[in-house]
């Protein structure tokens, strides 16, 4: 059992103040996120030689910790810090076969966020990074969800960044959409007790899979379906609430989604989102993340 106890998203709303739906209103359509004052959580002489990237889950997982004692860090990204790769291959590429600094390199691995996080927060339990493209989120997840079964707390996160070279490559190959970034932690438990919603199921199967499993898992009087792209690649249109619209397209917004989920079953006095109304018997969310044309990753949340 994986019982949600606190989250904390940085994206192109205040989110990080004020939660998703209260910040709808403001959501910007550019894929600038807006970024809190790390200052108000982080050290300042730590602040300056972190990248962006790092600074977001830090923040996130800062806020995140005040619950539980941790024992594992688990994140999920699809392109890591992918501003000190470009720089890594940058200096590479000019270095003329002189030799090459290991700070860049150092800097550019996938678990460079997962291990600044571990050594700003002192935590020497689990740690562990998983990308897999637009389902790095669920991946994360489902190992998150095997240590709360050893009675584990874990902080958990979906995080990822752009940069100017993927909006280039990006309009080039003539796509509607452009990287955004974002990023969104939580702090699981085993414990029910406290807790906002338990993340019940995570699924990752085929697009063609999803019709015969939303017929054995969807109850239309007690859920309500969400769901949003991971990647720039089209899949089928769906007729549900799409989060996309609102944390941008990146390999780990399902974990934005995620928040929203336990967001919509904590909220009083809210029956519609958007166009969609919700059930008058509203039990569980599920999120559907159509990461290309032939995954998708289910996580299934309630109250």
């Amino acid at each position: 059992m994986a019982f949600i106890h606190k989250y904390s998203t940085i994206s192109k709303g205040d989110t990080f103040n004020q939660g998703i739906i209260d910040t709808f209103i403001n959501f910007k359509k550019e894929t600038e996120i807006i970024h809190p004052n790390y200052k108000e959580s982080i050290p300042g002489i730590n602040l300056r030689r972190m990248s962006t990237i790092v600074k977001m889950g830090l923040a996130n997982t800062i806020k995140c910790s005040a619950i539980n004692q941790v024992d594992a860090i688990v994140v999920g990204t699809g392109l890591g810090s992918i501003h000190h790769t470009e720089l890594f291959l940058s200096s590479f590429i000019n270095a003329d076969q002189s030799i090459l600094s290991p700070t860049p390199f150092i800097n550019s691995v996938h678990n460079t966020i997962s291990g600044e996080i571990a050594l700003h927060t002192q935590n020497k339990g689990y740690n562990s990074t998983y990308s897999q493209n637009g389902l790095s989120f669920e991946g994360a997840l489902l190992d998150a969800m095997l240590l709360t079964k050893e009675g584990k707390s874990v902080i958990i996160g979906g995080i990822d960044e752009s940069i100017l070279i993927l909006d280039d490559i990006l309009t080039k190959m003539k796509s509607k959409n452009l990287f955004s970034s974002g990023s969104s932690f939580f702090n699981l438990s085993p414990n029910k007790k406290y807790s906002l919603a338990e993340v019940s199921n995570c699924i990752i199967t085929k697009e063609k899979q999803l019709t015969s499993l939303m017929n054995t898992e969807w109850n239309p009087e007690e859920d309500f379906i969400i769901s949003g792209s991971s990647t720039c690649n089209k899949s089928e249109n769906t007729n549900t609430f799409n989060y996309s619209k609102y944390s941008g397209v990146y390999m780990t917004n399902s974990s934005f989604g995620l928040q929203l989920a336990v967001e919509i079953l904590n909220s009083l006095g809210i029956n519609k989102l958007d166009k969609y109304k919700l059930p008058s018997k509203l039990k569980r969310v599920i999120i559907i993340n159509h990461s290309s044309k032939n995954d998708v990753g289910v996580i299934i949340v309630k109250r």
